[in-house]
């Protein structure tokens, strides 16, 4: 399975490919239908990853956080996630030029 990842280095928009595993992908379309505003089919939603994590210590459960905006409403949420997929999300965090991801497909 795939997904894509958009970023923007020095003003510079990318986007790429990347394989995630079923899990991760269920994390993924689980974040991506959470629509905390207006739930209209055309209603245009951006989510972006905030580089914070944390591990339940009870349930072994991974978490991070998530802005969801739609126009001038935003708002910050904790969701589960696979560690694979927080991994990855960190990695395009800390990415300091696209030279570093030549090895992914550019979409």
């Amino acid at each position: 399975m795939f997904s894509a990842i958009r970023i923007v280095l020095n003003e510079i928009p990318k986007a790429f490919e990347i394989g995630v595993d079923r899990r991760s992908y269920d994390c993924l379309a689980k974040i991506l239908s959470n629509r905390p505003f207006d739930s209209l089919p055309s209603a245009r939603y951006r989510y972006f990853h905030v580089p914070s994590s944390r591990i339940d210590p009870e349930s072994g459960s991974f978490f991070t956080q998530v802005r969801i905006e739609q126009g001038s409403n935003a708002k910050q949420c904790e969701v589960e996630a696979t560690k694979d997929l927080i991994s990855n999300l960190i990695w395009f965090f800390e990415l300091k030029d696209f030279g570093e991801a030549k090895h992914l497909k550019e979409l």
